[in-house]
């Protein structure tokens, strides 16, 4: 006797993205793929895309969530997470790629989240650990030079926080609008001091032109990535990412079970990778100690560029 087959559950997803067709076809494949492997063989995820032409425009966007009932929203984009979030009240909401949930107002002060709202991010605060990272690797310089791309205010606070106990930072805002480069070799145009490069608009329009002209000061480098790293910087440590299709299944499957939004906490990254350039090393003459090459998670032998980004 065969057994009868047991119904597909189907539940409406909608997915709020910014990526391009194919990024979105590709998030799309990846989300489906995890989610057979999390849960049973009777679940289908029944995922809708809403169109990204609708963002900047609320009503459409507002007309677009309403349209059909849905289980949940996946969203990346901030703004349309916020209006989603207010729209559908009662409705879950995980947001996912965005920087630092504070200061993109997903988080307040004091209120948290909404509550209908929980995700990930990939925003860890990694500045303090690469500052001690600095010291620690060159204990001769005096302070680290923070080049920060935007008015630096988190960075600044932070800075005046911690120089008491580990040493003094200069966070030093980059006016985008005029000679990066220029601005840059003239903030490092002193002695006995460390550069931190923070992931900011300063090294997204010409990165391999940041890392060459500080690479010219010979002065120690650390950086909050390790691609920069493969472009020719000396260092970096940063917050490696979550894996975004198995955290998003992951969410889902708790809200499946009941979980509310408001009790599932929002997830940062828990490991970190230290990077060093071995070929920028030898070409600034500056000494690697042993202790950080055994640290290391990536050693980069040789710097690898990409024609036409720069």
């Amino acid at each position: 006797m065969v057994a009868a087959r047991q119904p597909v559950t189907s539940v409406p997803v909608a997915l709020i993205s910014l990526r391009t067709r194919s990024e979105n076809s590709r998030f799309r494949s990846e989300i489906e793929s995890e989610s057979r492997r999390v849960f049973p063989p009777n679940f289908k995820l029944d995922l809708i895309s809403i169109p990204n032409n609708i963002y900047s425009d609320g009503e459409k966007l507002r007309t677009a969530l309403r349209e059909r009932p849905f289980f949940a929203c996946i969203s990346e984009k901030i703004s349309a997470t916020i209006v989603a979030a207010k729209i559908l009240e009662n409705t879950p909401i995980i947001f996912s790629l965005t920087g630092d949930p504070l200061q993109s107002g997903i988080v307040h002060v004091g209120a948290g989240a909404l509550r209908n709202l929980t995700g990930f991010t990939s925003f860890s605060p990694t500045h303090m650990k690469r500052w001690e990272v600095m010291f620690s690797a060159f204990p001769e310089i005096d302070k680290i030079v923070v080049l920060a791309g935007s008015p630096g205010i988190q960075l600044a606070a932070e800075a005046k926080k911690i120089s008491d106990s580990i040493g003094r930072i200069e966070v030093i805002d980059i006016d985008l609008k005029k000679n990066a480069v220029q601005q840059v070799r003239s903030a490092l145009a002193q002695n006995r001091v460390g550069v931190d490069v923070p992931h900011t608009a300063l090294t997204s329009a010409n990165p391999y032109a940041i890392i060459d002209c500080i690479n010219e000061s010979r002065l120690p480098c650390i950086y909050d990535g390790t691609h920069y790293v493969k472009w020719g910087g000396l260092m970096s440590y940063e917050a490696d990412p979550l894996p975004e299709a198995q955290t998003i299944n992951e969410f889902l499957l708790l809200l499946l079970q009941g979980v509310p939004a408001a009790k599932i906490p929002i997830r940062y990254p828990s490991s970190f990778t230290l990077a060093v350039n071995l070929e920028t090393a030898l070409a600034t003459k500056l000494k690697l100690k042993k202790s950080l090459l055994l640290r290391a998670d990536v050693v980069q032998k040789k710097t690898v560029r990409r024609e036409g980004l720069s």
